[in-house]
């Protein structure tokens, strides 16, 4: 333990500039980078987030999904018992060191894709669930589709090449595929955030995340590293706010040259995420009207437009937030209270976000009476 804090201490005194009160990040040397918020989704800093990569060992958190999907479709158990296959043990790169014949639950190789980046260990549970690495992809590709995933192809189960064909994503979808995960499965952090795995062979495997123990509050989530990618990282850090707003920062570096300098972007991109001049907000609140709107043929011409439900972003010091409503054509009564007749549109830094705007009321439609007495306090309106 000794010597490895020396190490520590040793990088991190090479690490170019590195300021826990970064205010801006230098995006040379990454291929991409994205900053963003867990649980609103908001993007705090963004750099080649539409292009395509090859994304190495990200490739384990669709794996991770996936496996936990089949288990709770009620396929797999995570004490499954797992017998090693030949073609499991010969996977080369990162591994959990299995030989064939070796017995292990899923619950065991789980832990391994995550914390030591184990390929040989994917192939075991892709074996075990769909029969094959190549069935398992199939499943992979399918979940990609189903949760929006626009730009992402896996044609292994680990990040591997299938010959010419590579794994790829862009920033978006690795951003959108970890919130997800995280969201229906939190679990993965009980596990990211351990420093290191001992098994009953007496070998002891590291975290090969690099923040471990150099960030306050690292939990996860995973290293990437091939000759094409380049080094890689998806981290998640909790950071305690003034005034107790508690967060979760994501954080993903793409392509960069060195594990060095994967370390030091990574941890440019979290601190510049941790300054208090972003705060969270309510930027709109589903009990306050956000403007009229006009209901054709309607007893009430005009009427109040509230938002769906509340919506909250992080909002750095003085950014301008704009909002902008638009009605939808042609809605006319009667109306019913809660119907959707409109959208706004929030746009504030990087971040674009839609809501619908609903009434509040019931609004019947006019009578002839109505519509008479209308239509003569409009003429002498216009009269006058």
């Amino acid at each position: 333990m000794k010597r490895r804090i020396a190490l520590l201490l040793s990088f991190l005194l090479l690490l170019p500039n590195i300021s826990y009160t970064a205010q801006s990040f230098d995006n040379r040397d990454v291929g991409a980078a994205v900053l963003a918020d867990y649980e609103t989704g908001d993007i705090l800093y963004s750099y080649n987030t539409d292009i395509s990569l090859e994304v190495a060992s990200l490739t384990k958190i669709m794996t991770y999904l996936v496996t936990m999907d089949q288990i709770s479709k009620g396929n797999a158990n995570l004490k499954d018992k797992i017998t090693i296959s030949e073609n499991a043990a010969q996977r080369g790169g990162s591994s959990f060191k299995l030989k064939p014949g070796e017995e292990y639950t899923l619950d065991q190789l789980l832990e391994s894709i995550m914390i030591v980046s184990a390929n040989d260990s994917c192939i075991a549970i892709a074996e075990h669930i769909s029969g094959s690495e190549k069935s398992f992809t199939k499943l992979m590709n399918q979940k990609a589709q189903e949760i929006g995933l626009e730009k992402t192809y896996f044609a292994s189960v680990n990040g591997y090449p299938d010959g010419d064909i590579h794994n790829t994503m862009n920033t978006s979808d690795i951003l959108k595929l970890t919130r997800y995960t995280i969201q229906q499965y939190p679990q993965i952090l009980d596990i990211t955030k351990k420093d290191e795995i001992i098994d009953d062979r007496g070998y002891e495997f590291k975290n090969t995340n690099p923040l471990m123990g150099v960030i306050e509050g690292t939990n996860g989530l995973k290293t990437g590293y091939t000759d094409i990618a380049k080094y890689c990282l998806v981290s998640t850090v909790d950071i305690n706010r003034e005034n107790n707003q508690d967060q979760m920062l994501i954080g993903i570096i793409m392509g960069a040259p060195s594990e060095n300098i994967r370390t030091a972007k990574s941890i440019e991109l979290i601190n510049m995420g941790m300054d208090n001049s972003y705060k969270k907000e309510k930027i709109l609140d589903k009990n306050i009207s956000v403007g009229e709107g006009n209901i054709i043929d309607g007893i009430k011409e005009n009427v109040q437009l509230y938002p769906v439900e509340d919506m909250y972003g992080i909002v750095k010091e003085g950014q301008a937030i704009s909002k902008k409503i638009n009605m939808f054509d042609h809605i006319s009564a009667p109306v019913k209270k809660g119907d959707v007749v409109g959208e706004i549109i929030i746009e504030y830094g990087d971040n674009i976000k839609k809501m619908d705007l609903v009434v509040n009321e019931n609004i019947k439609k006019s009578n002839f009476i109505n519509m008479f007495f209308k239509s003569v306090k409009g003429f002498i309106s216009f009269i006058f």
